[in-house]
């Protein structure tokens, strides 16, 4: 236990005993009788820390790790801690200050974890739901930034390797991965439960449906496509495809960030930023915002 108490205590787990190892698996979804893999698991942290990679790994924000959820964590204390003794710099950079005050934060709801450097959906939901919503606050953002970091990349690779690998339904033919990712970058950015995770699409009273659960999820509102923002879910070419909205070209033509047929691959999927004329100019018939 030495070896790993003193590995905790270097990830920022404020003490490196039994509870701390426990948070620690349960942060990782690992079994807590596997000690192979909580070594393996925690040594792999450790060995981002050295690097001070910004790389972000389940929810784990090591010192000097940057991220945009560190951002907006940083713009939410900062609202319910008002005063320049206590106001922490937003600049989405992990420090000892933001962890002092993440900590401070979880003592007083007892039900989160007392890991500061850990910010899974209990917390950010629990954070959220105190601070309210913030400047320059559009979470949708997240899912979209999470897409951006896949760009290029084959959906049925990313069902196997990389972050979304644990969010991704595993086995899904090439051509027909749209919601599976769309879902995926969702619940990697804490604005979907892993019980709404779907691969179908299509607009319609089906309760599969993505469009479905998001309409019946109070989370989530309609929006227009003329006041999309990026992350924006958008159910496009007749009801067919589901992507996220990425922005508009310099002459306003709506962009949008998916799993996208790709140029002679017989209807794999890779991950792009492509128009309406990717599916014959057939524009998006839904398109769905975060309220917070």
């Amino acid at each position: 236990m030495a070896t790993l108490s003193s590995q905790l205590r270097k990830i920022g787990y404020d003490k490196g005993n039994t509870a701390a190892l426990r948070a620690f698996q349960a942060a990782k979804g690992l079994d807590p009788r596997d000690t192979a893999a909580t070594k393996k698991a925690l040594a792999n942290v450790v060995e981002v820390a050295k690097r001070n990679d910004r790389k972000k790994t389940n929810d784990i924000f090591v010192t000097g790790m940057k991220d945009d959820a560190i951002a907006r964590v940083e713009r939410q204390l900062n609202k319910l801690n008002p005063g320049k003794a206590n106001d922490v710099k937003v600049d989405g950079v992990m420090d000892e200050k933001l962890a002092d005050l993440i900590v401070a934060f979880k003592k007083e709801h007892p039900e989160l974890d007392n890991h500061g450097r850990y910010m899974g959906a209990p917390f950010r939901a629990a954070l959220q739901k105190a601070a309210g919503p913030v400047e320059g606050d559009h979470r949708g953002k997240a899912a979209y930034d999470v897409a951006r970091r896949n760009l290029g990349r084959w959906a049925t690779e990313l069902q196997r390797r990389g972050e979304l690998a644990p969010f991704m339904t595993d086995g899904i033919p090439a051509n027909i991965n749209c919601a599976n990712f769309v879902s995926a970058c969702l619940e990697r950015a804490g604005l979907l439960s892993k019980s709404q995770h779907t691969n179908s699409i299509s607009a319609g009273p089906r309760s599969g449906w993505l469009s479905t659960i998001l309409a019946n999820d109070k989370d989530w509102k309609r929006t227009s496509l003329k006041n999309a923002r990026p992350g924006d879910v958008c159910v496009v070419n007749g009801g067919n495809h589901v992507v996220m909205f990425a922005g508009r070209t310099k002459s306003g033509e709506p962009l949008y960030i998916g799993a996208n047929a790709a140029p002679g691959a017989n209807g794999a999927q890779k991950i792009s930023i492509v128009t309406d004329a990717q599916w014959g100019g057939r524009g998006a018939t839904e398109v769905f915002t975060y309220r917070a």
